[in-house]
Protein backbone atom coordinates (compact mmCIF):
# COMPACT_ATOMS: atom_id res chain seq x y z
CA UNK A 1 0.00 0.00 0.00
CA UNK A 2 1.18 3.50 -0.98
CA UNK A 3 1.22 6.28 1.57
CA UNK A 4 -0.44 9.47 0.88
CA UNK A 5 -0.64 12.25 3.56
CA UNK A 6 -4.46 13.00 4.30
CA UNK A 7 -5.08 16.32 2.55
CA UNK A 8 -3.58 14.45 -0.82
CA UNK A 9 -5.71 11.31 -0.49
CA UNK A 10 -8.68 14.10 0.20
CA UNK A 11 -7.82 16.00 -2.69
CA UNK A 12 -7.59 12.55 -5.12
CA UNK A 13 -10.68 11.47 -3.64
CA UNK A 14 -13.13 15.00 -4.42
CA UNK A 15 -10.95 14.31 -8.02
CA UNK A 16 -12.85 11.04 -8.38
CA UNK A 17 -16.14 12.24 -7.57
CA UNK A 18 -15.33 15.13 -9.82
CA UNK A 19 -14.79 12.42 -12.85
CA UNK A 20 -17.98 10.47 -11.75
CA UNK A 21 -20.30 13.26 -12.48
CA UNK A 22 -18.66 14.69 -15.81
CA UNK A 23 -19.00 11.03 -16.88
CA UNK A 24 -23.00 11.11 -16.52
CA UNK A 25 -23.72 15.05 -17.19
CA UNK A 26 -20.64 15.99 -19.61
CA UNK A 27 -23.47 15.55 -22.49
CA UNK A 28 -25.70 17.97 -20.19
CA UNK A 29 -23.24 21.04 -20.48
CA UNK A 30 -22.51 20.29 -24.27
CA UNK A 31 -26.44 20.46 -24.87
CA UNK A 32 -27.98 22.42 -22.47
CA UNK A 33 -25.39 24.37 -19.91
CA UNK A 34 -22.55 25.32 -21.93
CA UNK A 35 -23.22 24.25 -26.00
CA UNK A 36 -20.64 26.59 -26.89
CA UNK A 37 -18.17 25.12 -25.17
CA UNK A 38 -18.97 21.27 -26.10
CA UNK A 39 -15.58 20.84 -27.69
CA UNK A 40 -13.71 21.47 -25.07
CA UNK A 41 -16.20 19.21 -22.79
CA UNK A 42 -14.73 16.25 -24.91
CA UNK A 43 -11.83 16.27 -22.87
CA UNK A 44 -13.39 17.92 -19.42
CA UNK A 45 -12.46 14.44 -17.67
CA UNK A 46 -8.72 14.16 -18.84
CA UNK A 47 -6.85 16.47 -16.46
CA UNK A 48 -8.61 15.35 -13.74
CA UNK A 49 -7.73 11.28 -14.89
CA UNK A 50 -4.27 13.07 -15.33
CA UNK A 51 -3.78 14.88 -11.70
CA UNK A 52 -4.85 11.21 -10.33
CA UNK A 53 -2.34 9.04 -12.49
CA UNK A 54 0.57 11.50 -12.11
CA UNK A 55 0.08 11.59 -8.07
CA UNK A 56 -0.62 8.07 -7.81
CA UNK A 57 2.99 7.28 -10.01
CA UNK A 58 4.68 9.72 -7.67
CA UNK A 59 3.82 6.80 -5.33
CA UNK A 60 4.82 3.86 -7.27
CA UNK A 61 2.49 3.42 -10.20
CA UNK A 62 4.67 3.86 -12.65
CA UNK A 63 6.06 0.40 -11.35
CA UNK A 64 3.01 -1.71 -12.40
CA UNK A 65 3.79 -3.71 -15.16
CA UNK A 66 0.55 -3.05 -17.02
CA UNK A 67 0.98 0.71 -16.57
CA UNK A 68 4.41 0.03 -17.78
CA UNK A 69 3.19 -1.61 -21.20
CA UNK A 70 0.25 0.67 -21.99
CA UNK A 71 2.98 2.95 -22.29
CA UNK A 72 5.03 0.99 -24.43
CA UNK A 73 2.16 0.73 -26.64
CA UNK A 74 1.09 4.25 -26.71
CA UNK A 75 4.59 4.87 -27.56
CA UNK A 76 4.62 2.81 -30.36
CA UNK A 77 1.51 3.68 -31.59
CA UNK A 78 2.29 7.58 -31.59
CA UNK A 79 5.42 6.61 -33.53
CA UNK A 80 3.85 4.50 -36.58
CA UNK A 81 1.00 7.24 -36.79
CA UNK A 82 3.28 9.74 -37.10
CA UNK A 83 5.42 7.66 -39.83
CA UNK A 84 2.69 5.28 -41.55
CA UNK A 85 -0.48 6.68 -40.50
CA UNK A 86 -2.71 9.95 -41.04
CA UNK A 87 0.42 11.55 -39.87
CA UNK A 88 -1.69 14.51 -37.65
CA UNK A 89 -0.10 15.22 -34.01
CA UNK A 90 -3.17 16.39 -32.51
CA UNK A 91 -5.74 13.38 -33.42
CA UNK A 92 -2.82 11.36 -32.49
CA UNK A 93 -1.93 12.64 -29.36
CA UNK A 94 -6.09 12.40 -28.96
CA UNK A 95 -5.60 8.72 -29.90
CA UNK A 96 -2.85 7.76 -27.77
CA UNK A 97 -4.32 9.40 -24.91
CA UNK A 98 -6.02 6.31 -23.77
CA UNK A 99 -3.20 4.33 -23.45
CA UNK A 100 -0.90 7.15 -21.52
CA UNK A 101 -3.18 8.18 -18.89
CA UNK A 102 -7.24 5.99 -18.69
CA UNK A 103 -5.47 2.46 -18.88
CA UNK A 104 -3.28 3.71 -16.16
CA UNK A 105 -6.22 5.60 -14.38
CA UNK A 106 -7.85 1.94 -13.72
CA UNK A 107 -4.94 1.16 -11.20
CA UNK A 108 -4.69 4.94 -9.65
CA UNK A 109 -8.54 4.83 -8.47
CA UNK A 110 -8.41 2.56 -6.13
CA UNK A 111 -5.35 4.13 -4.39
CA UNK A 112 -7.71 6.87 -3.18
CA UNK A 113 -10.66 4.81 -2.47
CA UNK A 114 -12.45 2.70 -0.20
CA UNK A 115 -15.34 0.28 -0.12
CA UNK A 116 -17.61 2.80 1.73
CA UNK A 117 -16.83 5.33 -1.10
CA UNK A 118 -17.63 2.82 -3.95
CA UNK A 119 -20.91 1.67 -2.03
CA UNK A 120 -21.86 5.72 -1.98
CA UNK A 121 -21.36 6.17 -6.05
CA UNK A 122 -23.63 3.00 -5.92
CA UNK A 123 -26.38 5.10 -3.79
CA UNK A 124 -26.23 8.06 -5.77
CA UNK A 125 -26.52 6.29 -8.68
CA UNK A 126 -29.66 5.21 -7.60
CA UNK A 127 -30.99 8.92 -7.69
CA UNK A 128 -29.38 9.55 -10.77
CA UNK A 129 -31.50 6.91 -12.33
CA UNK A 130 -34.49 7.80 -11.33
CA UNK A 131 -34.04 11.37 -12.81
CA UNK A 132 -32.25 9.85 -15.99
CA UNK A 133 -34.96 7.81 -16.87
CA UNK A 134 -37.60 10.77 -15.96
CA UNK A 135 -35.56 12.63 -18.63
CA UNK A 136 -35.56 10.00 -21.11
CA UNK A 137 -39.24 9.73 -21.05
CA UNK A 138 -39.17 13.52 -21.93
CA UNK A 139 -37.44 13.02 -24.61
CA UNK A 140 -39.40 9.94 -25.56
CA UNK A 141 -42.63 11.69 -25.73
CA UNK A 142 -41.45 15.27 -27.16
CA UNK A 143 -40.94 15.76 -30.64
CA UNK A 144 -37.35 16.12 -31.84
CA UNK A 145 -36.97 19.82 -32.05
CA UNK A 146 -37.93 20.34 -27.95
CA UNK A 147 -35.53 21.79 -25.51
CA UNK A 148 -35.15 17.99 -24.19
CA UNK A 149 -33.98 16.66 -27.48
CA UNK A 150 -31.48 19.20 -28.47
CA UNK A 151 -28.10 18.16 -29.65
CA UNK A 152 -24.53 18.72 -29.13
CA UNK A 153 -23.60 22.22 -29.23
CA UNK A 154 -27.30 23.65 -28.87
CA UNK A 155 -27.64 22.54 -32.79
CA UNK A 156 -30.29 19.76 -33.89
CA UNK A 157 -31.29 16.68 -32.22
CA UNK A 158 -29.63 13.96 -30.06
CA UNK A 159 -32.66 11.22 -30.84
CA UNK A 160 -31.50 8.05 -32.91
CA UNK A 161 -34.08 6.96 -34.95
CA UNK A 162 -36.15 4.26 -33.68
CA UNK A 163 -40.08 3.15 -34.12
CA UNK A 164 -42.45 5.85 -35.70
CA UNK A 165 -42.97 8.65 -34.55
CA UNK A 166 -40.57 7.65 -31.38
CA UNK A 167 -36.92 7.99 -31.52
CA UNK A 168 -34.31 6.78 -29.00
CA UNK A 169 -33.29 9.11 -26.34
CA UNK A 170 -29.85 9.89 -25.30
CA UNK A 171 -30.42 11.17 -21.54
CA UNK A 172 -27.44 13.46 -20.07
CA UNK A 173 -25.34 11.77 -22.60
CA UNK A 174 -24.41 13.29 -25.93
CA UNK A 175 -25.05 10.22 -27.67
CA UNK A 176 -27.49 7.34 -27.77
CA UNK A 177 -25.01 5.11 -26.36
CA UNK A 178 -24.81 6.78 -23.51
CA UNK A 179 -27.68 5.24 -21.73
CA UNK A 180 -26.37 1.67 -22.71
CA UNK A 181 -23.13 1.95 -21.06
CA UNK A 182 -24.52 3.87 -18.28
CA UNK A 183 -27.68 1.18 -18.24
CA UNK A 184 -25.04 -1.67 -17.27
CA UNK A 185 -23.42 0.77 -14.12
CA UNK A 186 -27.01 1.43 -13.01
CA UNK A 187 -27.83 -2.14 -12.87
CA UNK A 188 -24.93 -3.35 -11.15
CA UNK A 189 -25.28 -0.13 -8.72
CA UNK A 190 -29.03 -1.38 -7.58
CA UNK A 191 -28.02 -5.04 -7.09
CA UNK A 192 -25.04 -4.28 -4.94
CA UNK A 193 -27.04 -2.02 -3.05
CA UNK A 194 -29.70 -4.46 -2.87
CA UNK A 195 -27.86 -7.52 -1.64
CA UNK A 196 -25.87 -5.33 0.52
CA UNK A 197 -28.88 -3.46 2.37
CA UNK A 198 -28.66 -3.02 6.09
CA UNK A 199 -25.82 -5.01 6.42
CA UNK A 200 -22.52 -5.22 4.21
CA UNK A 201 -19.67 -6.95 5.75
CA UNK A 202 -18.95 -5.80 9.58
CA UNK A 203 -20.09 -2.25 8.39
CA UNK A 204 -23.74 -0.56 8.11
CA UNK A 205 -24.86 0.26 4.76
CA UNK A 206 -28.58 1.03 4.67
CA UNK A 207 -30.74 2.88 1.54
CA UNK A 208 -34.45 3.81 2.26
CA UNK A 209 -35.99 0.69 0.72
CA UNK A 210 -38.46 3.58 -1.50
CA UNK A 211 -35.28 4.50 -2.51
CA UNK A 212 -34.37 1.34 -3.64
CA UNK A 213 -37.42 0.20 -5.48
CA UNK A 214 -38.01 3.43 -7.16
CA UNK A 215 -34.61 3.20 -8.47
CA UNK A 216 -35.18 -0.19 -10.07
CA UNK A 217 -38.52 0.79 -11.36
CA UNK A 218 -36.89 3.41 -13.43
CA UNK A 219 -34.26 1.04 -14.72
CA UNK A 220 -37.09 -1.37 -15.64
CA UNK A 221 -38.74 1.58 -17.73
CA UNK A 222 -35.86 2.71 -19.11
CA UNK A 223 -35.00 -0.50 -21.11
CA UNK A 224 -38.24 -0.07 -23.44
CA UNK A 225 -37.54 3.60 -23.66
CA UNK A 226 -34.47 3.09 -24.54
CA UNK A 227 -35.45 1.52 -27.81
CA UNK A 228 -32.14 -0.21 -28.08
CA UNK A 229 -31.99 -4.31 -28.23
CA UNK A 230 -28.65 -3.47 -27.24
CA UNK A 231 -29.61 -1.90 -23.72
CA UNK A 232 -32.10 -5.44 -23.45
CA UNK A 233 -29.52 -8.10 -23.66
CA UNK A 234 -27.34 -5.99 -21.76
CA UNK A 235 -30.00 -5.51 -18.75
CA UNK A 236 -31.13 -9.20 -19.49
CA UNK A 237 -27.55 -10.52 -19.06
CA UNK A 238 -26.99 -8.48 -15.56
CA UNK A 239 -30.11 -9.83 -14.27
CA UNK A 240 -29.38 -13.40 -14.90
CA UNK A 241 -25.39 -12.92 -13.56
CA UNK A 242 -26.95 -11.28 -10.08
CA UNK A 243 -29.78 -13.91 -9.64
CA UNK A 244 -27.44 -16.73 -10.35
CA UNK A 245 -24.62 -15.50 -8.09
CA UNK A 246 -27.62 -15.18 -5.24
CA UNK A 247 -28.79 -18.23 -5.72
CA UNK A 248 -25.47 -20.29 -5.48
CA UNK A 249 -24.79 -17.77 -1.72
CA UNK A 250 -26.56 -18.78 1.04
CA UNK A 251 -27.01 -15.70 2.86
CA UNK A 252 -28.51 -14.12 0.04
CA UNK A 253 -31.00 -16.62 -1.20
CA UNK A 254 -33.63 -15.41 1.57
CA UNK A 255 -33.19 -11.85 -0.47
CA UNK A 256 -33.27 -13.22 -4.00
CA UNK A 257 -37.09 -14.71 -3.34
CA UNK A 258 -37.69 -11.12 -1.73
CA UNK A 259 -36.80 -9.74 -4.53
CA UNK A 260 -38.50 -12.28 -6.86
CA UNK A 261 -42.14 -11.55 -5.46
CA UNK A 262 -41.59 -7.92 -5.32
CA UNK A 263 -40.85 -8.10 -9.09
CA UNK A 264 -43.98 -10.22 -9.89
CA UNK A 265 -45.86 -7.58 -8.38
CA UNK A 266 -44.64 -4.65 -9.78
CA UNK A 267 -44.83 -5.75 -13.51
CA UNK A 268 -48.75 -5.64 -14.12
CA UNK A 269 -48.59 -2.77 -12.28
CA UNK A 270 -46.09 -1.24 -14.64
CA UNK A 271 -47.99 -2.57 -17.87
CA UNK A 272 -51.00 -0.87 -16.29
CA UNK A 273 -49.56 2.16 -17.44
CA UNK A 274 -50.14 3.61 -20.52
CA UNK A 275 -47.13 5.44 -21.94
CA UNK A 276 -45.36 2.56 -20.10
CA UNK A 277 -47.23 0.28 -22.76
CA UNK A 278 -46.59 2.15 -25.88
CA UNK A 279 -42.72 2.12 -24.91
CA UNK A 280 -43.34 -1.52 -24.66
CA UNK A 281 -45.33 -1.92 -27.72
CA UNK A 282 -42.76 0.15 -29.66
CA UNK A 283 -39.78 -1.79 -28.37
CA UNK A 284 -41.60 -5.25 -29.83
CA UNK A 285 -42.10 -3.55 -32.98
CA UNK A 286 -38.51 -2.63 -32.77
CA UNK A 287 -37.56 -6.12 -32.29
CA UNK A 288 -39.57 -7.31 -35.28
CA UNK A 289 -38.00 -4.76 -37.46
CA UNK A 290 -34.46 -5.21 -36.77
CA UNK A 291 -35.00 -8.96 -36.58
CA UNK A 292 -35.64 -8.59 -40.39
CA UNK A 293 -32.82 -6.07 -41.52
CA UNK A 294 -30.34 -7.21 -38.82
CA UNK A 295 -30.91 -10.56 -37.70
CA UNK A 296 -32.62 -12.13 -34.78
CA UNK A 297 -32.12 -10.75 -31.35
CA UNK A 298 -29.65 -13.66 -29.43
CA UNK A 299 -27.76 -14.14 -32.82
CA UNK A 300 -27.25 -10.02 -33.29
CA UNK A 301 -27.72 -8.68 -30.36
CA UNK A 302 -26.13 -10.96 -27.89
CA UNK A 303 -24.01 -13.25 -29.95
CA UNK A 304 -22.53 -11.05 -32.56
CA UNK A 305 -22.29 -7.85 -30.69
CA UNK A 306 -21.48 -9.32 -27.46
CA UNK A 307 -19.31 -12.15 -27.73
CA UNK A 308 -18.11 -12.52 -31.55
CA UNK A 309 -17.03 -8.28 -31.28
CA UNK A 310 -14.84 -9.42 -28.58
CA UNK A 311 -12.85 -10.68 -31.43
CA UNK A 312 -12.69 -8.79 -34.24
CA UNK A 313 -9.17 -7.18 -33.60
CA UNK A 314 -7.98 -10.77 -34.24
CA UNK A 315 -10.80 -11.64 -37.71
CA UNK A 316 -10.17 -9.14 -39.96
CA UNK A 317 -6.94 -10.08 -40.54
CA UNK A 318 -7.46 -9.36 -44.27
CA UNK A 319 -8.63 -5.93 -44.14
CA UNK A 320 -5.82 -4.53 -42.49
CA UNK A 321 -2.19 -3.99 -43.32
CA UNK A 322 0.24 -6.05 -41.02
CA UNK A 323 2.53 -3.71 -39.13
CA UNK A 324 0.49 -0.19 -39.55
CA UNK A 325 -2.83 1.15 -39.74
CA UNK A 326 -4.63 4.40 -40.26
CA UNK A 327 -3.25 5.87 -37.47
CA UNK A 328 -4.50 5.55 -33.94
CA UNK A 329 -7.68 8.22 -33.45
CA UNK A 330 -9.39 7.63 -36.60
CA UNK A 331 -12.12 5.63 -35.12
CA UNK A 332 -12.85 8.60 -33.09
CA UNK A 333 -15.98 10.83 -34.69
CA UNK A 334 -12.67 13.54 -33.73
CA UNK A 335 -10.88 12.29 -36.20
CA UNK A 336 -14.06 12.95 -39.09
CA UNK A 337 -14.22 16.43 -37.67
CA UNK A 338 -10.51 16.94 -38.04
CA UNK A 339 -10.40 15.88 -41.39
CA UNK A 340 -13.18 15.74 -42.82
CA UNK A 341 -14.84 18.63 -41.27
CA UNK A 342 -18.36 16.30 -40.49
CA UNK A 343 -19.28 14.67 -37.66
CA UNK A 344 -19.19 10.72 -38.24
CA UNK A 345 -17.00 7.77 -37.84
CA UNK A 346 -14.42 7.32 -40.58
CA UNK A 347 -13.87 3.43 -39.81
CA UNK A 348 -16.28 0.79 -38.73
CA UNK A 349 -17.09 -0.10 -34.78
CA UNK A 350 -15.41 -3.41 -34.72
CA UNK A 351 -11.78 -4.00 -34.64
CA UNK A 352 -11.13 -0.42 -34.32
CA UNK A 353 -7.45 -1.07 -32.68
CA UNK A 354 -6.47 -3.37 -35.91
CA UNK A 355 -7.51 -0.89 -38.63
CA UNK A 356 -5.66 2.29 -36.57
CA UNK A 357 -2.51 0.33 -35.80
CA UNK A 358 -2.33 -2.37 -38.13
CA UNK A 359 -2.53 -6.42 -37.21
CA UNK A 360 0.42 -7.05 -35.26
CA UNK A 361 -0.19 -3.96 -33.06
CA UNK A 362 -3.96 -4.73 -32.78
CA UNK A 363 -3.30 -8.48 -31.70
CA UNK A 364 -1.09 -7.02 -29.34
CA UNK A 365 -3.61 -4.91 -27.86
CA UNK A 366 -6.00 -7.28 -27.88
CA UNK A 367 -4.08 -9.63 -25.85
CA UNK A 368 -3.35 -6.61 -23.18
CA UNK A 369 -7.01 -5.97 -22.84
CA UNK A 370 -7.64 -9.52 -22.10
CA UNK A 371 -4.75 -9.98 -19.76
CA UNK A 372 -5.79 -7.10 -17.73
CA UNK A 373 -9.80 -8.19 -17.85
CA UNK A 374 -8.94 -11.60 -16.53
CA UNK A 375 -6.34 -9.86 -13.69
CA UNK A 376 -9.07 -8.28 -12.75
CA UNK A 377 -11.86 -11.02 -13.14
CA UNK A 378 -9.58 -12.85 -10.94
CA UNK A 379 -9.05 -10.33 -8.06
CA UNK A 380 -13.07 -10.38 -7.64
CA UNK A 381 -12.78 -14.54 -7.59
CA UNK A 382 -9.92 -14.53 -4.80
CA UNK A 383 -12.43 -12.70 -2.07
CA UNK A 384 -15.82 -14.65 -3.55
CA UNK A 385 -15.87 -16.58 -0.39
CA UNK A 386 -16.16 -13.64 2.02
CA UNK A 387 -18.03 -10.87 -0.56
CA UNK A 388 -19.55 -11.49 -3.73
CA UNK A 389 -19.71 -7.98 -4.67
CA UNK A 390 -16.99 -7.61 -6.76
CA UNK A 391 -17.96 -10.76 -8.82
CA UNK A 392 -21.19 -9.16 -9.05
CA UNK A 393 -19.51 -5.80 -10.90
CA UNK A 394 -16.79 -7.91 -13.13
CA UNK A 395 -19.81 -8.59 -15.02
CA UNK A 396 -19.65 -5.16 -16.09
CA UNK A 397 -15.87 -6.06 -17.80
CA UNK A 398 -17.30 -8.21 -20.35
CA UNK A 399 -19.79 -5.98 -21.35
CA UNK A 400 -17.84 -2.83 -21.65
CA UNK A 401 -14.42 -4.00 -21.92
CA UNK A 402 -11.42 -1.55 -20.74
CA UNK A 403 -9.93 0.58 -22.80
CA UNK A 404 -12.36 0.16 -25.64
CA UNK A 405 -14.61 2.56 -27.63
CA UNK A 406 -15.01 5.36 -30.05
CA UNK A 407 -16.36 8.01 -28.31
CA UNK A 408 -15.67 9.61 -24.86
CA UNK A 409 -18.25 7.87 -22.62
CA UNK A 410 -17.37 4.44 -24.13
CA UNK A 411 -13.79 5.17 -22.64
CA UNK A 412 -14.94 6.93 -19.32
CA UNK A 413 -17.59 3.82 -18.56
CA UNK A 414 -15.20 1.32 -19.32
CA UNK A 415 -12.13 2.73 -17.31
CA UNK A 416 -15.10 3.55 -14.49
CA UNK A 417 -16.35 0.04 -14.16
CA UNK A 418 -12.79 -1.79 -14.41
CA UNK A 419 -11.91 0.94 -11.36
CA UNK A 420 -14.97 0.30 -9.54
CA UNK A 421 -14.55 -3.48 -9.57
CA UNK A 422 -11.08 -3.63 -8.78
CA UNK A 423 -11.11 -0.95 -5.88
CA UNK A 424 -13.79 -3.64 -4.26
CA UNK A 425 -11.56 -6.73 -5.04
CA UNK A 426 -8.60 -4.92 -3.68
CA UNK A 427 -10.10 -3.50 -0.45
CA UNK A 428 -12.07 -6.21 0.01
CA UNK A 429 -8.35 -8.25 0.09
CA UNK A 430 -6.98 -6.06 1.94
CA UNK A 431 -9.58 -6.24 4.76
CA UNK A 432 -9.66 -9.82 4.85
CA UNK A 433 -6.04 -9.82 5.53
CA UNK A 434 -5.84 -7.00 8.05
CA UNK A 435 -8.70 -8.96 10.10
CA UNK A 436 -7.03 -11.98 10.14
CA UNK A 437 -4.19 -10.10 11.58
Amino acid sequence: MFLYSVQEYKRCNIAIWLFFFLLIFEGAFRKWFLPSLSDIFLVIRDPLAIYLVWIACKRGLWKNPFVRISWGIAFITLITTLLFGHQNLLLALYGVRIWVYYIPLIFAIPLFMNLDDVMSMCKCTLYITMGMTLLMLLQYFTPQTSFFNVGVGGEGSSGFSGVGDYFRPSGTFSFTNGIALYMVWAGCSFFACFFSNRKWEKRKFWVSPYILWASFVCWVVAVPVSLSRAVVAEVVIIFLWAMGLAFLTKKYKKSLFYFMAILLVLSPLLLANQRIQIAVDNMQERFVMAGKSEGNFVTESIVERKIVSMFSDLLNSNEVPFFYGEGIGMSTNVAAVMLTGKKQFLTKEGGSDSMENGYLMGCVMFLYKWILLFYIFYRCVKVRTCTLLPLLFAVSLFLIRPGTGQTPADVGFSVWVAAMTLTLAVKSEYEIIHTRK
